[in-house]
């Protein structure tokens, strides 16, 4: 049986456009994370914001377990 063995400078030349594309994939995430994970903190922010509103201003009977809680 005769080994199949690619030409050495195709071989780099596969590995680095490989490389190129990995990098850009990550790079893409990367990116798309700084914008979603601000936008879910002010989110959140905002939940635990209107949780303590609610807590402060509406007896504590409305809404007993979520008062209890910030308690």
């Amino acid at each position: 049986s005769q080994l199949k063995t690619g030409h050495p400078v195709r071989s780099a030349i596969h590995k680095q456009l490989n490389g190129r594309l990995v990098l850009r994939w990550v790079t893409t995430w990367e990116s798309l994370l700084l914008y979603v994970l601000p936008v879910g903190h002010l989110i959140f922010a905002r939940c635990l914001h209107y949780l303590f509103d609610l807590c402060e201003l509406r007896p504590a009977w409305l809404v007993p377990a979520i008062c209890a809680f910030m308690d």
